[in-house]
């Protein structure tokens, strides 16, 4: 649990997609989407039928969170993109949650269970390793779409 709760609290790099979407699509008071109403699971799988699959993070930036995302993209081609910052509202959680919930299912059957974990473990590693990410990204780029 403590895992999954830092997973969601390190990651962030994408903006917000900004297709339409079932539900509200009302603005939130700093005009940000509203998530009320949106089905998270509903539009995984529609991203993973599409061929673009992502994780949906918020929460606070950390020294491997570019490491953790990179890693995404390179070996398991899942984009990751930043639905928040530290300020969330329960219907962004819950939207984000069954997302990332199919997005893991999906994820874990064709790479191996722990197969987040395993990419938190090496980010983390990466991190303290390379404090300046640059020469590493430069020989692991996301593949193509």
């Amino acid at each position: 649990m403590r895992l999954k709760i830092s997973l969601l609290g390190l990651l962030a790099l994408v903006t917000i997609s900004g297709y339409a979407h079932a539900g509200d699509t009302s603005l939130g008071p700093y005009g940000e989407p509203s998530y009320k109403g949106r089905d998270g699971a509903a539009e995984a799988r529609k991203d993973i039928t599409d061929g673009c699959p992502k994780l949906k993070v918020y929460g606070l930036l950390t020294g491997s969170t570019d490491f953790y995302a990179g890693l995404l993209a390179s070996k398991l081609g899942i984009h990751q993109q930043t639905i928040a910052g530290c300020v969330v509202t329960s219907d962004l959680t819950k939207y984000a949650d069954a997302y990332n919930k199919v997005i893991t299912e999906y994820a874990e059957k064709k790479f191996g269970k722990g197969i987040f974990e395993k990419l938190m473990t090496e980010a983390n590693q990466l991190s303290l390793k390379y404090p300046s990410m640059e020469k590493w990204a430069d020989q692991h780029k996301p593949p193509d779409s």
